[in-house]
């Protein structure tokens, strides 16, 4: 099973090591990096699924 992950955080050495390190794991997949929670969120969102109102 495959997991995306977005990294929110705005220094750019954190993030590559964060990358990595997660690469080192065949389960992980990097979706999206953002520098602050608003563009975190946006990422986040873009990845999510719709979910039917009729749950």
């Amino acid at each position: 099973m495959e997991y995306s992950y977005v990294i929110i955080d705005s220094d750019a050495v954190s993030n590559l090591q964060l990358s990595t390190f997660l690469e080192e794991y065949g389960d992980f997949s990097c979706s999206g990096l953002a520098k602050n929670p608003d563009d975190g969120l946006n990422q986040i969102l873009k990845f999510s699924p719709i979910w039917s109102s009729s749950i």
